[in-house]
């Protein structure tokens, strides 16, 4: 984009998304010359709570690695086709329902999508090279669409009515999965744990709701490693384990996940027998 093509289109923008770039400059301390002589050296924006509506501008920051917008409830994805560098991309806490707009995005590695009304993971298979997908405090109902982000290696999903994990176990990148506060029950840890490909699954499930019974049971069971406390269990299962033989009783849900590396997983393991 020449000067001479970037003064232009600024005499063309409309008195609100003027206003909306004089926002984003002054937030993000962009000079009047930096925007016209050096748009090139813009390559990451941030506006939390401004009141942006919605995703606007963009045309003028070709360059971006990185955009954050961050409560603006912004109904919808638009506009990204002018960042074709993006990497990183996070539009928590807004209003958006659908994973549309995504469609330049192909060096996308980063995704964070949290607190959003997101219903389906869906539109997003051309992003092959995302590593960390957010999608935590939506209304998904079913882990899918993912099969093609071969690289995903974070994704988190929790707190969401999510009943089904999908074909999850073709993730074969996949280092971290957070599904605390769903509706996967006990009887889909197999899968999960499948997913994970470490030497070890550590997990924090909530027993406030158990029986005494019922929690006697899980710390007496003899195929993984149980710590009790008055609301929690951290449960150890080793890879290979047949959740099978893990009692758990049918109604128990995790609410929280908790990931260490490889050494420490063993060691809290030995500490745990």
């Amino acid at each position: 984009m020449t000067m001479g093509s970037l003064k232009q289109m600024l005499s063309l923008v409309s008195p609100i998304e003027f206003q909306a770039l004089q926002d984003i400059c002054e937030y993000n301390d962009i000079t009047e010359g930096q925007l016209i002589c050096a748009p090139e050296t813009i390559t990451s924006i941030e506006m939390f709570m401004q009141g942006i509506p919605q995703i606007c501008c963009l045309s003028f920051f070709q360059h971006l690695v990185s955009l954050s917008l961050i409560q603006q409830s912004i109904p919808y994805i638009e506009g990204l086709h002018n960042c074709p560098c993006l990497e990183i991309l996070r539009l928590n806490e807004n209003l958006i329902k659908r994973l549309d707009g995504l469609e330049s995005c192909t060096r996308l590695r980063e995704l964070y999508l949290h607190s959003n009304k997101i219903e389906h993971i869906k539109n997003i298979s051309h992003l092959t090279d995302l590593e960390v997908l957010w999608l935590a405090n939506n209304s998904i109902h079913e882990i899918g669409g993912l099969e093609h982000c071969v690289h995903l290696k974070e994704l988190n999903v929790a707190q969401n009515p999510i009943k089904q994990v999908g074909e999850i176990s073709k993730l074969k990148s996949l280092e971290r999965l957070n599904a605390a506060a769903t509706n996967i029950g006990s009887f889909k840890i197999r899968q999960l744990s499948q997913a994970l490909f470490l030497p070890w699954v550590i997990i924090h499930l909530n027993l406030s709701s158990m029986s005494t019974s019922a929690s006697m049971t899980a710390s007496t069971n003899a195929q993984a490693g149980w710590k009790v406390s008055s609301m929690s269990l951290l449960l150890v299962i080793p890879k290979n384990t047949s959740a099978q033989k893990i009692l758990l009783p049918p109604f128990l849900l995790m609410t929280k996940m908790l990931y260490l590396p490889v050494v420490q997983m063993k060691s809290l393991a030995m500490q745990l027998h």
